[in-house]
């Protein structure tokens, strides 16, 4: 296997912020009358803020004060995040030292929105260890359509079928198969469904697996 590059999903890949999300978003739509439930919340993973905008108003109408819900619970993370800092994967920083000492580029296809993600990558003091950002508000068209992880592909000037995308979410292993890449399932708040699982070149339940796998194919 040639491998070019390592693609990082963000959340529930480098931080451990799915469950965290949740909490948020339940306490804020509850606020608003609004009962989140955790299979609710598990649609909206892996997608942007536009696709997660329809999910929710799916549920609860087209009423829904989504901007200001949102809002709030953007507050709700800041203020988290500026108490507790960011919550990182384990084996994050030793996986990333494997790439670095195999010269192999890193870059992050992330759905969440460009001001978001780069807030949380510099409070984690790792915004530089990657090759390239690409953003949900960046593209057109949000995983599990290819084009975030193909853009970033395009940006790194390497083959898509030589990366790597680590991914925990339905949606991203759906959209690095339709991208021609190598899908690593990471397991985190939501297993997908075992038809997407399949699609999965391995399975992993945490970064120290993957560390240990591509230390011996690297």
């Amino acid at each position: 296997m040639k491998i070019s590059a390592v693609i990082f999903d963000m959340d529930g890949i480098i931080f451990d912020t799915e469950r965290l999300y949740y909490q948020f978003w339940k306490t804020v739509l509850n606020n608003y009358g609004y009962d989140l439930t955790e299979e609710i919340y598990k649609e909206t993973i892996g997608v942007n803020i536009r696709e997660t905008e329809k999910i929710l108003k799916k549920y609860y109408g087209n009423n829904l004060p989504f901007t200001d819900i949102y809002q709030k619970v953007l507050a709700l993370t800041q203020d988290h995040i500026e108490n507790n800092g960011v919550p990182i994967k384990e084996g994050l920083f030793e996986l990333i030292s494997l790439l670095e000492e195999r010269k192999i580029p890193k870059g992050i296809a992330t759905s969440t929105e460009k001001a978001k993600a780069f807030y949380l990558l510099k409070k984690a003091s790792i915004i530089e260890k990657f090759d390239t950002i690409i953003c949900g508000d960046e593209i057109t068209k949000s995983k599990p359509e290819p084009d975030i992880f193909l853009e970033v592909a395009k940006k790194l000037n390497v083959n898509p079928s030589e990366c790597i995308v680590l991914e925990d979410s339905e949606n991203g292993i759906l959209g690095a198969y339709r991208a021609n890449m190598i899908p690593f399932l990471v397991l985190d708040f939501k297993h997908p469904k075992k038809e997407i699982m399949n699609l999965a070149y391995k399975v992993f339940n945490s970064l120290i697996e993957v560390r240990e796998y591509l230390k011996e194919i690297l």
